[in-house]
């Protein structure tokens, strides 16, 4: 044996497409369930590095063909994680149309982005926020050629609401998060609530980058103070629940 091998994806459809071949031996690593995905993806595009590759083609690699990205965000222990980014690291400079199952706040630091949600387009500025729910098809790119930061909080939404069917998950995150009339909400700094919804996010930021003793608990009550003040700023919108198959 020369060297462990490794197979990316899930065991019984990759032995059924190996037909003949004895890959039994290999390592089967799921996508979906492994929690050092975003390791596994760093150190992809770190061995490519001189042949080109950025993260972002690392991370393109792990999509299937519906698009949705096969990347965890954060570990099964504690499903959120933020991530710094630049749109000048991308290849093509752009963010390519993707989905995934968790929810997106994207809190803009410099240059201005435009993220294109289904057929509708949203000019995000310094200083702004954009919330995409989750199962949403979304890639973002910049206008004008210049260098676009921002910072991403991703966080699967159980993490927030705790058990399917608990009061918090069918009254507060239900008429949003199976609601395709909103596929995303544009969050700026226009009033006081605004204000302080922006605050609280970049707090969770903050928080998670120092890590202090229960930066959990912290980042917790911080995205469920922000989403409750989201959501009731909505609740117009939220009432008009449309169900995904009804779009």
């Amino acid at each position: 044996e020369l060297a462990d091998i490794i197979l990316i994806g899930k065991k019984d459809k990759i032995m059924e497409a190996a037909g003949s071949f004895d890959v039994s031996k290999a390592i089967f690593v799921d996508p979906e369930t492994y929690d050092r995905m975003d390791e596994m993806v760093a150190g992809l595009a770190e061995a490519r590095k001189s042949k080109g590759m950025t993260l972002e083609e690392a991370r393109k690699i792990l999509m299937d063909d519906t698009r949705r990205e096969l990347s965890k965000h954060g570990t099964e222990t504690f499903p959120m994680t933020v991530s710094h980014d630049d749109l000048w690291a991308f290849e093509g400079k752009t963010v390519p149309i993707h989905w995934h199952d968790d929810l997106e706040i994207n809190l803009l630091r410099e240059g201005m982005a435009v993220f294109q949600v289904y057929q509708k387009s949203y000019s995000v500025r310094p200083g702004d926020g954009f919330l995409l729910n989750r199962n949403v098809p979304h890639s973002c790119n910049s206008p004008v050629n210049e260098h676009v930061r921002y910072n991403t909080i991703l966080v699967r939404p159980d993490f927030l609401y705790g058990d399917f069917g608990s009061d918090i998950e069918r009254n507060c995150f239900r008429p949003f998060l199976q609601n395709s009339a909103v596929p995303c909400i544009h969050l700026t700094a226009s009033d006081e609530n605004g204000k302080e919804i922006l605050e609280k996010l970049n707090q969770v930021e903050e928080v998670f980058d120092r890590k202090p003793f229960c930066y959990e608990l912290k980042i917790r009550g911080l995205l469920c103070e922000a989403f409750s003040m989201i959501l009731s700023d909505h609740q117009r919108e939220l009432t008009k629940f449309v169900p995904p198959n009804q779009q």
